[in-house]
Formats: structure tokens, sequence, C-alpha cells
């Protein structure tokens, strides 16, 4: 049996609903991303949008853990301003090179996986074994089970 790891930033849940479904389905542990400093209301909304744009590199906090023990790591984020999230980006800058195998996913408003996803395959340094983009709406609604059940599908045949 592969050793998976699911790393994810979420700032108002989506991101996170997502990451716990993935993690159930396919036994995996998880590591969440914490901001060093509160994000909350139209203030952390707009902190997001700018940190996003500028590519900047904001304190966090998460456990220490050692990456390369893990088969995959399976890495999500909601797309900020057409990019990857500004805490996603710190822990991406600091796993470098520690990362064997991965995949993505990410939860947007509407628009931006390709950049995310292409932000975050920079940032690694790999290619994605498989992705996933769901709408933050459907995620939160959890109408979106076909779209994980056939992720889940692709990463078990990539651990095979």
């Amino acid at each position: 049996m592969p050793s998976i790891l699911i790393v994810f930033y979420s700032r108002t849940g989506a991101t996170q609903q997502v990451a716990m479904q993935l993690a159930k389905k396919l036994g995996a542990h998880t590591l969440v991303i914490q901001d060093a400093q509160p994000r909350d209301g139209f203030r952390g909304y707009i902190r997001s949008v700018l940190e996003a744009t500028r590519r900047s590199l904001p304190g966090i906090r998460h456990p220490c853990i050692d990456l390369a023990q893990y088969d995959l790591v399976v890495l999500g984020s909601p797309v900020w301003a057409g990019h990857v999230s500004s805490p996603m980006r710190r822990f991406l800058c600091e796993s470098q090179g520690n990362i064997r195998r991965v995949a993505f996913f990410c939860t947007m408003g509407g628009r931006g996986a390709d950049t995310t996803f292409s932000d975050m395959r920079s940032l690694v340094g790999k290619a994605p074994e498989a992705t996933l983009t769901l709408i933050r709406g459907d995620a939160l609604s959890e109408t979106h089970s076909s779209q994980i059940d056939q992720f889940v599908a692709k990463l078990e045949r990539a651990c095979e």
C-alpha cells in the first residue's frame, strides 16, 4: 500500500473539505498549512489577492514532516487572483526537492486553475500525476463525487 500525504491550505473551508474527502478515499495522511496571521474578512481577502499577484511568501505554520517518506504528495490550494495561494507558495518554496511524486488539486471561484497548476509545477519542479479542479460552490455542496472518484482512480493507478 503506497503512503500518500495530502498537504493543503484552505482560507474558507472549500479546499479543506475536498482534502478530507480525498484523504478518506485514499487512506492518506493530511498536513494543514496555517497562516501565521489571521486572514479573516474583507481585509484578509484583499491581502490574499495582493500576496498572490505579488507572489509573496507570508509566514505559515505546519507540522515538520519528511515529505520524502511518502510515495505521493497531493497538494491542494485555492486559486487566488489566478495563482496558487501565497501560503501554499511558501510551503512549496520551503519543500523544494523533498517531494518524489506529486498531484495537484484546486478550488476556485470560476477560473485560474491552469496558471495555479503551472505555479505549483514550477515550484515543485515536477509534473503532476493527476490534477483536479473544482468550483468552490461545488466543493462546499459535495456535488462533485464523480470528479473526486476519477481523480482518486488516477492516483491509485499512478501508485501501482
